[in-house]
């Protein structure tokens, strides 16, 4: 189990990606999705716009350095980035949200005890144990952008490191990171929020990536994960139907 974390730990922190990746398997509403027999609703964070479905190209960017272990279920942008994505634009995306579930996981009846044993496994992960599981999927995930945009993306990942827990709930918990990469010789440093997360007996996980641009962004992708997540528990009640 601690290997399936720090697997699904790394995902895409880039902002572009190839084509191919599993689309979800809805179930009902546009928000709702069949686990193994078990339906997980995901709303959308407020002012965002799920692109899997809508904007397959976005979404495809989105997802390039997903880990073959996952499926995607949900990529959220801004919603005043959707005019110029419905014109076939492709803006920079410095503040989006992605939602996966293992493979491995997707029909396993997770109960609270082994949840959480999931997240004491969580929790034990050092600081420095992003930047492996980074380095080892840079020249796959450089390839993916490459072919995206038809040129050499010249993706490279510096460091990249856990930050701490800043959240945690009976059905979830959440931890900041941070990964500084180049692409295209424009160096970025992304802050984002991985949280691990019980609905309905399944473990999803739940990402928000922000480009970092001021002092308190840290703070506001702490906030912004809280609120959503408060969202999507919310929209999960307990029952098994």
């Amino acid at each position: 189990m601690k290997s399936l974390i720090l697997c699904v730990a790394f995902v895409g922190c880039l902002v572009a990606s190839s084509l191919g990746q599993n689309g979800p398997s809805m179930l009902g509403p546009a928000d709702a999705y069949d686990l193994g027999g078990r339906k997980v609703r995901i709303p959308a964070p407020d002012l965002f716009t799920d692109t899997m479905i809508l904007y397959p190209r976005i979404a495809d960017r989105l997802t390039a350095t997903e880990s073959p272990l996952n499926d995607v279920l949900a990529v959220h942008v801004t919603d005043d980035l959707i005019p110029q994505i419905r014109n076939g634009e492709e803006p920079d995306l410095g503040f989006f949200t992605k939602v996966s579930v293992a493979k491995q996981l997707r029909t396993f009846d997770a109960q609270p005890l082994e949840f959480r044993a999931l997240v004491t496994e969580f929790e034990k992960q050092p600081a420095g144990s992003l930047q492996a599981i980074a380095k080892t999927g840079e020249r796959s995930a450089s390839e993916r952008l490459s072919h995206h945009w038809g040129t050499d993306a010249g993706l490279k990942i510096g460091e990249t490191r856990m930050l701490g827990h800043f959240d945690k709930q009976a059905r979830s918990i959440s931890s900041m990171f941070l990964m500084n990469m180049e692409i295209f010789q424009r160096k970025l440093t992304i802050l984002g929020s991985m949280s691990l997360v019980h609905l309905n007996d399944r473990i999803v996980f739940v990402y928000v990536f922000r480009t970092a641009t001021a002092d308190t962004d840290q703070q506001t992708v702490a906030e912004f994960t809280k609120r959503w997540l408060a969202k999507i528990i919310a929209a999960n009640p307990t029952q098994k139907n």
